[in-house]
């Protein structure tokens, strides 16, 4: 039975290791056989187990909000079909990315964080992989049809969209806002996390994108498909082991899986 487990404080203590104050409903780790709390901060720099990078309850499960709102829309004798299966679709395509994500894992070069719930919000983020280059919030989409840019407009009167299949899909990259407010949010927490790169994504597991190779940005978003997210994941950057280590425990444990484990 374990003694450390990350929960919400129920009264005011303080961080036995900084001596920072943590006031009741903080999320804190807290070891029930010493009777002190540690600040996520200071859990992260300095862990329990220094071994392990992420505790796997704490890994989340791919596709799982997804999941469970087709669950509950499929349950109601009323459902509208087209709506619901449109989730378990947006399910189906998040596990298949994870599968994809999860092969660069075993490399050693990145650390996957699946379906994380944004503090404050019903919204999630999908997928977060910390690599060498940043840290990646990524967006996995299930459509189908040609995937494309189109501008706009000259000068400061340009204006970039996201075409789908003939439909303008901006709206998908306006969304990426407050994911990537969340993640930064998160980790500015730590000291020297002002200059790590965060890298919003746009993954389109099954659309069309021809023999070249199109990816492109929109408003500073990526939008790209599976194999030419594992190739930016691959790259080299400013973030080693220890640091990547570091920005996954405090981001598996400030954006909580949307979907406890078990």
């Amino acid at each position: 039975m374990t003694t450390n487990r990350l929960l919400r404080l129920r009264y005011p203590t303080s961080c036995h290791r900084c001596e920072r104050d943590l006031p009741r409903g903080t999320k804190a780790r807290w070891d029930s056989a010493s009777h002190n709390a540690a600040c996520l901060v200071c859990d992260a720099e300095n862990p329990a187990d220094p071994f392990a990078e992420v505790d796997p309850e704490l890994r989340g499960t791919a596709g799982g909000s997804a999941q469970a709102e087709h669950d509950r829309r499929a349950s109601r004798p009323d459902h509208n079909k087209r709506s619901t299966d449109a989730w378990r679709k947006g399910a189906d395509g998040e596990r298949h990315l994870s599968k994809v994500l999860h092969k660069e894992v075993g490399k050693g070069r990145i650390v996957v964080l699946d379906d994380r719930a944004i503090p404050g919000s019903r919204a999630n983020i999908d997928h977060l992989a910390i690599a060498p280059s940043g840290i990646y919030v990524i967006d996995a989409k299930n459509y189908t049809g040609k995937v494309e840019r189109r501008v706009d407009g000259f000068l400061r009167w340009r204006t970039e969209h996201l075409i789908v299949d003939g439909k303008d899909q901006t709206k998908l990259v306006t969304g990426m806002d407050h994911q990537i407010a969340a993640v930064r949010a998160a980790i500015d927490q730590l000291d020297w996390s002002r200059g790590v790169p965060i890298v919003p994504v746009l993954c389109f597991v099954q659309s069309d994108w021809g023999l070249l190779d199109p990816t492109f940005t929109v408003d500073n978003v990526h939008v790209l498909w599976p194999q030419a997210l594992r190739r930016r994941l691959r790259r080299d950057g400013p973030l080693d082991g220890s640091l990547r280590s570091k920005l996954a425990r405090l981001l598996a444990a400030e954006l909580s899986p949307a979907v406890p484990s078990g």
